[in-house]
C-alpha cells in the first residue's frame, strides 16, 4: 500500500496513547467514532477524501466516523468483520437472538473471573478448540485483555446508528469476511445491504487470517498518495507469540 497511500493507523479513543472515554458502553462507540471523525476531516482537508478501513469493532468505529464525517471526506469505507450487531437489531435478523444470548454469557463470566473464559470468544470466532491449541503466551496475553473486550461487546450491542443515517451514507461501501466465519458474519453483511444504498459484500478464503485479539480495536485511514506514516499496534506482540498465533488460528479453522 505504501506506493498508492498515505496510511494512518490512530489508536481509537480509550486504547494506546489516547484520551480515554467513559466505560458506559451506552454511546461509546459513537463517542470514539466521533474522534475519528475529526482525523478524517482534518486529513480530508488537507489532502482530499480519504479511505476509512476498519476490522472487528474497528469496523464499527470505522462505520461510526465516516457516519459523522462531513460530507465528502470519505471516498470509500471498507469494514473488515464488522461488530454490526446494531444492523441485525434494525433488520429484525433472527440470528440476533442467540447471538446476544451467547455473548451475555461470556461477558457474565469475564465478569464473574473465570478462568479462560475468554475461549468462548475465540472459540465462537475461529471453530470449537481453537483457544486450548493457542500456546501459553496468547491465551495470557488474551486473558489479561478480556475485561476490555467485553467492554467492546457490550458497546456493539449498544451502538444507536439509525437506519436514516445509514441511508444517507453515499459513498462505496464494502463489508469483507471469510469463508469460514460464524453465519452471524454474513448475516450482517445482509443487513449492511439492507440499510446502506449499495453497498457490496465478498467473502474471501480460504478464511481471513486475521489476528482478532491483538487488532481489535485498530481503524486505518488510507489518505492520499504522500509518504507512508508508521504506526506500531496497540497492544505489540512479540514475533514469535505473533507467528505462533497466526499458525494456530489457521490451523483452528474448521474444514470446509
Amino acid at each position: 500500500l505504501k506506493d498508492r497511500f498515505r496510511l494512518v493507523m490512530p489508536d481509537l479513543r480509550g486504547y494506546g496513547g489516547s484520551d480515554p472515554v467513559p466505560d458506559a458502553p451506552q454511546g461509546r462507540a459513537a463517542l470514539m467514532g466521533s474522534a475519528i471523525a475529526c482525523l478524517i476531516e482534518s486529513l480530508a482537508g488537507s489532502g482530499g477524501p480519504v479511505v476509512v478501513a476498519g476490522h472487528s469493532f474497528g469496523g464499527l468505529i470505522a462505520l461510526e466516523a465516516t457516519l459523522q464525517a462531513k460530507p465528502g471526506a470519505v471516498s470509500r469505507l471498507t469494514m473488515f468483520e464488522p461488530m454490526f450487531m446494531r444492523g441485525l437489531s434494525l433488520v429484525d435478523d433472527p440470528v440476533l437472538a442467540p447471538v446476544r444470548a451467547f455473548f451475555d454469557a461470556y461477558v457474565d463470566r469475564v465478569d464473574a473471573g473465570e478462568p479462560d473464559s475468554v475461549g468462548l470468544m475465540i472459540d465462537f470466532w475461529f471453530g470449537k478448540g481453537a483457544f486450548t491449541r493457542l500456546p501459553d503466551p496468547v491465551r495470557g496475553y488474551l486473558n489479561l485483555n478480556a475485561p476490555r473486550n467485553v467492554l467492546d461487546v457490550r458497546s456493539s450491542f449498544a451502538a444507536h446508528m439509525t437506519a436514516d443515517q445509514l441511508g444517507t451514507l453515499k459513498m462505496s461501501v464494502l463489508m469483507v469476511w471469510g469463508d469460514r466465519s460464524p453465519e452471524v458474519i454474513p448475516a450482517m453483511g445482509r443487513a449492511l445491504q439492507k440499510l446502506v444504498p449499495g453497498a457490496r459484500v465478498e467473502a474471501m478464503g480460504p478464511g481471513l487470517d486475521w489476528l482478532k485479539p491483538a487488532k481489535f480495536s485498530r481503524v486505518s485511514l488510507l489518505p492520499g498518495r504522500d509518504k507512508p506514516a508508521q504506526a506500531e499496534p496497540i497492544t505489540q506482540l512479540d514475533k514469535d507469540t505473533e507467528s505462533s498465533l497466526r499458525k494456530e488460528l489457521r490451523r483452528a479453522q474448521p474444514p470446509r
